[in-house]
């Protein structure tokens, strides 16, 4: 968060419009918490808030084989992989994210190869540190603090639950859009209505920046 508000200071940006997707959208709303800097917000494929880890998981076993599922486990337990060894494990991890299941692996694959290295030290800390400023504890302020046409776009095959930024955009005041046959990256499978929807709410909240 400090750093976003040094990249805005050097770009000269007093406010912006905000864009978080997946663990950014939890990052955009803390960030919103913060002094006055964001004129406007759209969530991408988050922030999900209790309860929804368990929907997930049954949906990610649900889209693996017990092939795949076994050899996760396997990968998961070793205590140092290869490269190989690691793109594979991120590709299983990741092919979960995807309605479309012919390109799943594809786009996985890809993203396992060049998202890399994955900082497991910094994911631990930050999953510590949400436990210890959990934001289903801050939902008050951040309805207080929303700014005009805030957005959530979630994708309707995420295997994370659509329902529960349903809920919370109830609990915010906020509009929620999810997407047709689209996953936790709605730009790669439905790119024309994703990118319609997501351009409308920009540019609804542009007006508000400075």
């Amino acid at each position: 968060m400090r750093d976003l508000a040094l990249l805005l200071d050097t770009w000269g940006h007093d406010r912006v419009v905000l864009v978080g997707h997946s663990f950014g959208a939890h990052l955009a709303s803390y960030f919103l918490l913060a002094p006055d800097r964001v004129a406007g917000l759209v969530q991408l494929a988050g922030p999900f808030l209790k309860p929804w880890r368990e929907a997930d998981r049954a949906a990610q076993r649900a889209r693996r084989t017990d092939a795949q599922q076994t050899r996760l486990d396997a990968l998961e337990a070793v205590e140092s992989r290869t490269d190989a060894e690691e793109i594979e494990y991120l590709t299983l991890s990741w092919c979960t994210d995807h309605d479309d299941r012919d390109r799943a692996w594809e786009w996985a694959s890809a993203a396992a190869r060049t998202l890399r290295p994955v900082n497991y030290a910094m994911n631990h800390q930050l999953n510590a540190a949400a436990k210890t400023d959990p934001l289903e504890s801050r939902v008050d302020e951040l309805r207080e603090r929303l700014p005009p046409d805030a957005m959530i776009i979630g994708g309707a095959g995420d295997s994370r639950p659509a329902d529960a930024l349903r809920r919370l955009g109830a609990r915010l005041g906020c509009e929620v859009t999810v997407v047709p046959d689209a996953g936790h990256h709605p730009w790669l499978e439905a790119p024309e209505r994703f990118a319609a929807v997501f351009r409308a709410a920009v540019g609804r909240q542009a007006r508000w920046g400075g």
